[in-house]
């Protein structure tokens, strides 16, 4: 059921977003070639849900994502061909952000 409710969720929150802004686009970065943002939600030690999200995407977009998979924790990263970058985990009452490093545009 958990499931079903966190699709629901989801759902929602993309349909509120401009499809032509939704397009996943790895941008430049301060790294060795292009990277993706990446956005985790997760209970330590129980479930972590990672995605990849939109250029347009904040870090309070991704907090808001953590909260909605039941995330007691959020974190930042960025994804290259062969790499993530994460920055620090935050627990969602942490408004934060923890910028990774090398930066994707977070």
């Amino acid at each position: 059921m958990k499931i079903l409710v966190t699709a629901a969720t989801i759902g929602t929150m993309f349909a509120l977003v401009d499809p032509a802004a939704a397009t996943i686009v790895c941008a430049s970065s301060q790294g060795p070639g292009p990277m993706c943002k990446v956005c985790s939600g997760f209970v330590a030690g129980v479930f972590r849900d990672s995605i990849p999200v939109p250029g347009t995407w904040t870090s309070q977009m991704c907090l808001v994502y953590a909260k909605s998979v039941g995330g007691t924790q959020w974190q930042l990263g960025c994804m290259g061909q062969n790499e993530f970058h994460w920055a620090a985990a935050q627990a969602t009452s942490d408004t934060g952000p923890a910028i990774p490093a090398p930066n994707c545009g977070w």
